[in-house]
């Protein structure tokens, strides 16, 4: 009985061991990703003529004829620069 309660221990620690690591990598991962991509997203818009300041903080302001462009083009810059 007590090997049995030893051998079930040891197993449940290397398994609380291993999920220690993989959330540490996950969360190490999600650090580097995150910069990155939001940099890429600010990086498309601002070559589709609209800089950091105007996607940031501008709430309701984006409507037909925002920086010369239609909702719809707006839309589509968006939903093209969260696929990057």
């Amino acid at each position: 009985m007590e090997v049995l309660r030893s051998d079930l221990l040891g197993a449940l620690v290397a398994l609380i061991d291993i999920d220690c690591l993989i959330f540490d990598d996950v969360q190490f991962i999600g650090l580097m990703m995150w910069p990155c991509a939001m940099s890429m997203w600010f990086l498309y818009m601002s070559q589709q003529g609209l800089g950091f300041y105007d996607v940031i903080l501008v709430y309701n302001k984006w409507a037909d004829g925002f920086k010369g462009f239609t909702i719809e083009q707006l839309t589509d810059f968006v939903l093209t620069g969260q696929c990057i």
